[in-house]
């Protein structure tokens, strides 16, 4: 999870207190980038507005790891296939338009619910990833 904003953070952490899955989270772009090319993530939740480098610059970045000649195929294409969801307070048919665009796969609107975080889930990852207690 993206976001720079700590009590977002608290709740997303929360929200995944009941599923077994293990969570990083990153303040920043410049944070997520860096953890991002250190590790492999199945799924990132990105906040879109976020000081110094918002979600959408965040991604471009991501994708742009994809062309990297330094990048054996394989973490190439990690970068390029990478699930990025848009986290917005912001549902404008112009927001969602420029998440598309700058190659986040999919959006939901702040603040997330179970339900919609389970859906998410469900759509992006293996179901054999999923447990929830």
């Amino acid at each position: 999870v993206v976001d720079d904003t700590e009590s977002n953070l608290m709740v997303m952490t929360g929200m995944f207190q009941n599923i077994t899955q293990h969570l990083d989270i990153a303040e920043s772009g410049e944070k997520a980038i860096e953890m991002i090319k250190s590790n492999h993530y199945d799924l990132v939740f990105m906040d879109y507005m976020m000081p110094d480098m918002d979600g959408a610059e965040t991604t471009k970045r991501i994708r742009k790891e994809s062309t990297n000649a330094e990048h054996a195929k394989e973490r190439q294409d990690y970068f390029l296939k990478l699930p990025i969801i848009a986290l917005s307070g912001d549902d404008s048919e112009a927001s969602r338009e420029l998440f598309t665009e700058v190659g986040m796969n999919d959006f939901t609107i702040k603040p997330v619910d179970r339900k919609r975080l389970k859906t998410l889930l469900l759509k992006w990852l293996p179901q054999d990833m999923i447990q929830v207690k």
